[in-house]
């Protein structure tokens, strides 16, 4: 089979800008660490599994929804459409999509995003593109922001109508404000030129604590956060190796626990490394510190937005959700999305 193409858009190496957040992250108090070391090749491998757990409902949802309403979506997205999947991962909810899109004869191209070269050509060999007369795939090698600039400059420069996917409710990652900066960073790339383009986001409501924790905390989770510490250590260590060239792990993995709580005054799940059983030194360049035992060093964590919450989003956003699909068994719903200033005018 002929793998579609997989064009590089990174401005600077993900490793880079990783290493810097982590610098950063690590001499702060209380610490934290960036989400992005859990999206190594290996991490994303975990990941896989992870998403495919019973308990992970957000996965199960999509997938739910997708099976029965991917048509009314593909109906609403215009034709002739540039389709982005910022973090695409598995793409087996992009391929129920991609699939309605053939069946309305919809002239798309759909390109997947993800930081990992790797994983981009595992992934897109599970599309049946060989079937497909109307639908072409391509991918683009980059970072969330990498991905935007490209639309921005795809647009301008092709001036077709472009929607941009973020699913699996990654928009909970981010803070509720960065979260409402970045829908108007992708409403802005995605939409500036062209009022047939759109936004398709998925959001989760989730806020019984009981469901919300069982997602998080499965067994599979643990060597997902786990390679998340290794990747870490693997960043850090190519870029100070001391002059003898010896490496150092910053981090062992066997000294820490993964710890899964929900905050329920936030309206969040976070996740956090604390050490298992004794204060731990951290190898170079962070040997000067020293994290105590029943210290937490948060990586991640996941909001849920109930309706208020969501309006709340979308108003600071500057966007207006013209259209939803959802279903009442479920607490995650997807929604289409434009910038308000164009439905005003």
């Amino acid at each position: 089979m002929h793998l579609p193409i997989i064009i590089d858009i990174r401005a600077t190496k993900v490793e880079d800008s990783i290493y810097d957040a982590f610098m950063d992250g690590m001499q702060k108090d209380p610490r934290t660490l960036p989400i992005l070391i859990l999206y190594g090749t290996e991490g994303l491998q975990h990941w896989d599994r992870h998403s495919h757990a019973p308990d992970y409902y957000l996965r199960h949802e999509e997938l739910q929804i997708l099976r029965e309403q991917a048509s009314s979506m593909a109906d609403a997205i215009a034709n002739n459409s540039a389709i982005v999947g910022l973090g695409s991962g598995s793409l087996d909810k992009i391929n129920i999509l991609l699939g309605a899109f053939e069946a309305q004869k919809k002239n798309v191209t759909y390109y997947a995003l993800d930081l990992s070269h790797a994983e981009l050509e595992w992934t897109l060999r599970t599309l049946p593109i060989e079937l497909w007369k109307h639908v072409q795939c391509a991918a683009l090698h980059g970072t969330f922001e990498d991905g935007l600039a490209w639309m921005k400059s795809d647009a301008e420069q092709l001036g077709r109508p472009h929607c941009a996917l973020f699913l699996g409710s990654t928009i909970g990652n981010f803070s509720r404000e960065n979260a409402a900066n970045f829908i108007r960073s992708m409403a802005e790339a995605t939409c500036s030129t062209d009022i047939q383009s759109s936004i398709l986001i998925s959001i989760d409501s989730c806020k019984l604590p009981t469901k919300v924790l069982r997602a998080y905390t499965a067994d599979v989770v643990v060597p997902f956060t786990l390679a998340g510490l290794q990747y870490a250590s693997t960043i850090v260590q190519a870029a100070s190796s001391n002059v003898e060239g010896h490496i150092m792990d910053v981090f062992k993995s066997e000294d820490w626990y993964y710890l899964s709580e929900y905050n329920p005054v936030m309206g969040r799940h976070e996740a956090s490394y604390t050490p298992r059983d004794h204060d731990i030194q951290l190898g170079a360049p962070l040997d000067h510190i020293t994290v105590k035992r029943g210290e937490n060093i948060r990586f991640a964590y996941s909001h849920k937005y109930d309706a208020g919450e969501r309006k709340e989003l979308f108003d600071k956003a500057g966007v207006v959700a013209i259209n939803s699909w959802a279903d009442p068994r479920c607490d995650l719903g997807f929604y289409l999305l434009r910038p308000a200033s164009d439905l005003a005018s």
